[in-house]
């Protein structure tokens, strides 16, 4: 193994390197990541495709001049962070609602501040006041910006950064680095605002008026409040995704709204979120009411109306369905039942406030997270938990207190049974018996007789007292 000292080419080198149309030469320096920031350290550049060495030695010159004088690359020095985001979005290799998003993302919070700056110009130090300029004053009228949207900007430039333009342009992502200081997750969940959903009796209030409600969608909005679909998979659904003798619905598309090659909006199908289509079971009223919506949609437009590839949806048979239009349907329709007798103190609640609405009561109804997950349509069950537990903070109390009640009434009972002759086999079962009463596990009256009789059989009995054998 060679113990040569490696070779530091601040001041450049000359390669040769053959090709099928003859020798070429290819030069090689170093310069700063940063030249503002010269602690960041040097990057390695190279250029090649010269015919003659001379012609090499002369630019390789050149660059060094260019570095001696603390310029960089005009490739990476001209092009501003507008430019770029603008090139990397119009190439980047997700869903056109992705797209979309970062793009929106980009116009609002990002170009405003330090869109015209040099790419080469932009460090940590940058992104820190931009974010904490975005806390302070970013939203609309001055108003502070939340550390979600905060880091939402920080998403796109992390992963714009990151790309291997931004990469060979720059020499590092910026975004990355420490002194960047984006919002801590600990922030975006502390800000996160609650979800207003509806309890058990307004839900069912709204479920006995949405019947005679005179919507003609009325039948989706119970279908939602008992399924949780998202708003662009309501939008999405068709006729050939419900299975009515099977009492199933298949979730199997979204809807987003992109715009297209002429800047017009255009309403784009794809694949539902996490790319999992997925089946849900029905309720038998949910089944009762769409089987009604659908006689009433071939009544009023006709049979090719309920046709496998038309929209459950009435009112979008002109146009196509979108999320936003969904959602401005359901608002409508809440705000109806809002102002009936009796409702003055319950809540409005969105579409997507619906979704958690189901969800909330399967979790407080026991349902295990996996099949709540299964329903929704999440990834895995720990993201169902993650974003459901905050939601229902009287759950472990209500855990309590059936305990603590389970409790007195089996240590208020006078009766007594003979020893076990196994106490710790007796406390093990005590201990399982426990836990599952704080799962909400079993029958209670069943939990409350089996504990009792495991108290019981291991308390002394009278002649053990007396020390009577």
């Amino acid at each position: 193994m060679s113990n040569r000292p490696r070779r530091d080419y601040g001041d450049g080198r000359i390669e040769e390197y053959a090709t099928k149309q003859g020798p070429r030469f290819r030069i090689v320096w170093r310069e700063p990541k940063d030249f503002e920031r010269p602690d960041l350290g040097k990057r390695r550049m190279s250029k090649g495709g010269f015919r003659t060495r001379r012609d090499a030695q002369s630019q390789l010159r050149k660059e060094l001049s260019r570095v001696e004088d603390g310029q960089p690359a005009p490739g990476g020095g001209a092009i501003t962070v507008r430019t770029f985001l603008t090139e990397f979005l119009a190439a980047h290799r997700v869903y056109s609602s992705t797209t979309e998003t970062y793009a929106k993302i980009a116009r609002l919070y990002i170009y405003p501040h330090i869109g015209d700056r040099k790419l080469t110009t932009i460090r940590p130090e940058t992104l820190a006041g931009l974010y904490r300029l975005l806390e302070e004053r970013g939203g609309q009228k001055g108003q502070p910006l939340s550390p979600s949207t905060v880091a939402k900007v920080h998403e796109v430039l992390s992963v714009a950064f990151g790309s291997p333009t931004a990469m060979r342009l720059v020499g590092h992502n910026p975004a990355l680095a420490r002194l960047s200081q984006p919002p801590r997750a600990t922030e975006v969940k502390a800000a996160r605002t609650p979800v207003i959903v509806w309890d058990i009796q307004q839900l069912h209030d709204f479920l006995s008026w949405n019947e005679t409600s005179g919507d003609p969608n009325w039948a989706i909005w119970q279908l939602v409040a008992e399924t949780g679909i998202r708003r662009g998979e309501v939008a999405a659904l068709t006729w050939g995704d419900l299975d009515m003798r099977g009492s199933v619905l298949r979730v199997q598309r979204t809807v987003a709204l992109v715009h297209g090659p002429d800047g017009r909006l255009l309403t784009k199908e794809k694949p539902t979120k996490g790319y999992r289509s997925r089946v849900v079971d029905l309720y038998p009223e949910t089944v009762d009411a769409l089987k009604r919506h659908r006689d009433a949609v071939a009544k009023t437009y006709g049979f090719a109306a309920i046709k496998a590839d038309k929209p459950i949806l009435v009112g979008v048979a002109d146009y196509a369905a979108i999320p936003q239009r969904v959602g401005s349907m359901w608002a409508a329709h809440c705000k109806r039942f809002l102002t009936t007798e009796g409702q003055e103190s319950t809540p409005a609640v969105t579409l997507h406030g619906l979704r958690h609405t189901h969800a909330t009561h399967l979790f407080l109804a026991g349902v295990h997270p996996k099949i709540v997950q299964e329903r929704l349509g999440h990834a895995n069950a720990s993201i169902t938990q993650n974003i459901y537990t905050h939601m229902l903070p009287t759950t472990q109390a209500d855990a309590i207190t059936k305990l603590t009640t389970l409790r007195k009434d089996v240590l208020a009972t006078d009766d007594r049974g003979t020893g076990d002759p196994d106490p710790v086999a007796a406390l093990d079962k005590l201990r399982k018996l426990l836990a599952a009463v704080d799962r909400g596990e079993g029958d209670g009256l069943a939990q409350l007789t089996e504990l009792r009789q495991i108290l019981l059989s291991n308390t002394p009995s009278a002649a053990e007292s007396d020390g009577v054998d």
